[in-house]
């Protein structure tokens, strides 16, 4: 979790993190109220932008190539339930 963290600090620094759509509706189950989600984006900073249907479309052969990885290392993806993006499009775990 500290690398995540450690990371995600990092990013920030090079430009705004943002999360896709489907991102947003897997943390959505951590809260009661949309209005509480909202708020947690809005206090880190985080922006919400549409997956593009591209990723959408590649995102099932993505998540078995990484199932069949030994390794999780890091990895280019086009979508994922940890996805957050630098502005560039580039992934970050």
């Amino acid at each position: 979790m500290r690398l995540s963290i450690a990371q995600l600090d990092a990013a920030s620094l090079l430009g705004p993190l943002r999360i896709n759509d489907v991102v947003y509706a897997e943390i959505s189950v951590r809260y009661d109220r949309i209005e509480d989600l909202d708020e947690m984006l809005a206090e880190t900073g985080l922006r919400i932008e549409p997956a593009p249907r591209e990723a959408l479309f590649l995102a099932p052969g993505f998540s078995l190539n990484i199932e069949n990885r030994a390794e999780h290392a890091a990895v280019s993806c086009p979508i994922s339930s940890l996805a957050l993006t630098r502005p560039s499009g580039a992934c970050l775990f």
